[in-house]
């Protein structure tokens, strides 16, 4: 049975039948600022992804261009306004239209930005997420559609039955509710759900007609935790995007995103720091997140990831 979510935007190995890497029950994981306190509610999870295979793309060390009208074959994006966000090679026509060639070609119709946002943002979100963030365990079970389980519960449960295990974005500790990582936070949860700028960036990027969206949040996957094969079809989401935030984190330490395109071709993204994944979940794949392993600890594999609307 296809089991369809709500990751990760969230960045693939071996699924059942078949990115957003994390991206459980239709339990949206958003945050809310109340009086500027961080606080998430629901919840999808990421995308992830290591090797790419096939469309592997490397970003083009090449100069930032002023952004000129649209014509035949131009790309209309606002560079200028995208430069305070996304690193400069990524924002030039050529890079563009590369991204696009490589998403459209591949059967999964996925592309991988490394090191996609600006070094200082970057790291304000990491060190949040780290240190400052507030998170709660979530069990699913692929028995148990329109709830999440209890612990005991899931462990009761058959091994093949057990669906996922990772932490979900809850909030952020009192003391460091005001703090600079804090609001770097929710100013970039606010841009990804509001700015139609980086909206317009992802249509050209993809080809894709995109709406904006709220379907927003972050996760954290600690040892033993794991995201089993299902699709991102449901909702009306469209493009998922997962955004890997853990430094130095290396593929020996598991939870590399696997994508399974409709031809059963695989292709694997490890979780590499600053790198961003962009999926089309309506490209008939499905996707998996593999178990973090021992060697990880003490860190844990951290996402941002979220989706666009199909519009209407």
């Amino acid at each position: 049975m296809k089991r369809e979510l709500g990751a990760e935007l969230l960045a693939g190995k071996a699924g059942r039948n078949g990115p957003a890497e994390l991206a459980p029950p239709p339990r949206g994981e958003e945050m809310k600022a109340v009086r500027p306190q961080v606080v998430e509610r629901g919840g999808g999870i990421d995308q992830a992804v290591d090797t790419v295979p096939e469309g592997r793309l490397l970003s083009p060390a090449i100069v930032l261009a002023p952004h000129q009208a649209k014509g035949e074959g131009e790309v209309m994006i606002d560079s200028k306004a995208l430069a305070s966000l996304i690193q400069p090679q990524h924002l030039t026509e050529d890079a563009v239209r590369s991204y696009r060639s490589a998403f459209e070609s591949h059967p999964a119709r996925f592309v991988v930005l490394e090191e996609f946002l600006l070094p200082e943002i970057a790291a304000k979100l990491s060190a949040f997420l780290r240190s400052e963030a507030l998170f709660a365990t979530e069990h699913g079970l692929y028995s148990v559609e329109d709830r999440e389980v209890g612990e005991d519960e899931w462990r009761a449960a058959d091994e093949a039955d057990r669906f996922f295990r990772f932490s979900k974005l809850v909030g952020s500790q009192p003391q460091f509710q005001f703090s600079g990582n804090s609001m770097a936070y929710l100013k970039f949860r606010s841009t990804f759900q509001k700015d139609e700028e980086l909206r317009r960036y992802f249509e050209e990027l993809t080809g894709i007609s995109l709406a904006l969206s709220e379907d927003f949040g972050s996760h954290s996957m600690a040892s033993g935790d794991f995201l089993k094969e299902h699709d991102d079809n449901n909702r009306d989401r469209r493009l998922a995007l997962v955004l890997y935030l853990s430094p130095d984190w290396k593929p020996e330490y598991g939870g590399s995103l696997t994508i399974v395109d409709p031809t059963g071709g695989e292709s694997t993204v490890a979780a590499t720091y600053n790198t961003l994944v962009a999926f089309d979940t309506l490209a008939g794949t499905m996707h998996h997140v593999a178990q973090v392993e021992a060697a990880a600890e003490p860190s844990t594999r951290l996402t941002i990831g979220g989706w666009y609307r199909n519009p209407g």
